[in-house]
């Protein structure tokens, strides 16, 4: 996955994903918690981190590169992205541990991870899009088994809080500024489907539907 020098410094320091922890549950589209608009954060506190610390639980374990609050029944403006970890596949037959190891990667059913870097993103804000746009293969983890190329701005000049009420202002571009757009999306209630014809929508909502009453 790529790292990105300009967000950084806004990643959060020596993270590491617990062993035990909440993993929530992440709702599907047509739900309406992934439809409704988001409230902004008003409130830095504790129960503000406990709720990143799910979050940053339930994305890892997907595992996913980003989550936004509404995915998990929060209507808050508030969307958590690391495209920079390292994750592996393991074979079936693989027989390491779950948990943390010596590497200090950690192993969860199917996948080892390691080198988290996870970015709070508190009421997100885009001040400018490049006229330049690219075409990204987007999935999500509110639409299962789906996947689309989608085309956003490549580079955008994003103003957000951090964890202590903190702003900060910074340029993004290439992935990172495509997951950070289509997560801020959420905040909106809007998804992926939502920037493709009206046919293909319908053609993945049927899906969605099947997918649902199978259980999924």
């Amino acid at each position: 996955m790529q790292k990105n020098d300009a967000l950084a410094p806004y990643a959060l320091k020596n993270y590491m994903l617990p062993e035990k922890g909440e993993k929530m549950k992440i709702y599907v589209f047509p739900h309406p918690h992934i439809t409704k608009k988001s409230l902004p954060v008003t409130k830095f506190d504790e129960s503000l981190e406990e709720l990143v610390k799910k979050m940053l639980f339930t994305m890892y374990h997907y595992p996913g590169v980003g989550l936004a609050a509404p995915q998990v029944g929060v209507h808050l403006n508030l969307i958590i992205v690391d495209m920079g970890f390292d994750l592996e596949h393991l074979e079936e037959d693989d027989s390491t541990p779950l948990g943390h190891q010596a590497d200090k990667s950690v192993v969860i059913p199917g996948y080892r991870l390691k080198n988290f870097g996870p970015i709070i993103f508190i009421n997100p804000r885009i001040l400018k899009s490049s006229e330049e746009t690219r075409d990204y293969e987007e999935a999500c983890m509110s639409l299962p088994g789906i996947s689309e190329k989608i085309t956003r701005p490549s580079e955008v000049e994003l103003e957000f809080e951090d964890l202590k009420g903190e702003t900060h202002r910074v340029m993004i571009s290439d992935e990172w500024a495509v997951c950070i757009q289509h997560e801020m999306d959420h905040l909106e209630g809007v998804t992926f489907l939502d920037h493709i014809s009206s046919f293909k929508k319908s053609l993945h909502r049927k899906k969605l539907q099947k997918y649902l009453k199978a259980g999924g």
